[in-house]
């Protein structure tokens, strides 16, 4: 078993509107993200290509957030929230899209599910590869860690 790790970054604003300090102020951070998956080599001795992995963040949640104000976005934006989000935003996409293990093979459903992943399907499309977990640095000592209904600790 592997567990293969792409880190990203990203830089947002936000308050925290149910904390009091000077957290409760807008600011920003440059953020680290750390999304890994679980799995066995398939047929061409990768666990998951890289390149897949890292568009498949980009287009579903960086897009998103990066450089975004995340007030905008939730409620009260702490890392938890923010780190529970992205889980829930990439898990029902990881089964579609991770048994094809790299870009070369995406038949055109899966492209397009690149294209607008909010009208994605769940299916249980793989029991060899999934999301194992959601690290989100807010700081260069302050990390949460969302590992979702899936993951165990």
């Amino acid at each position: 078993m592997f567990l293969i790790t792409k880190i990203f970054s990203f830089a947002a604003a936000h308050h925290l509107i149910r904390y009091h300090g000077k957290c409760e102020r807008p600011h920003g951070h440059n953020y680290r993200l750390e999304i890994s998956v679980l799995g066995e080599k398939g047929e061409n001795d990768l666990v998951l290509d890289f390149v897949l992995l890292k568009k498949l963040v980009k287009d579903t949640v960086l897009s998103r957030l990066d450089h975004h104000n995340l007030n905008d976005f939730f409620d009260n934006p702490t890392a938890e929230v923010i780190a529970e989000w992205i889980w829930h935003q990439l898990f029902p996409l990881s089964e579609k899209l991770l048994p094809y293990r790299n870009e070369a093979n995406f038949p055109e459903e899966i492209i397009n599910l690149l294209k607008d992943p909010s009208g994605a399907k769940i299916d249980d499309g793989s029991e060899n590869i999934v999301l194992f977990e959601v690290k989100l640095w807010e700081t260069d000592t302050s990390i949460v860690l969302y590992r979702g209904p899936h993951g165990n600790f």
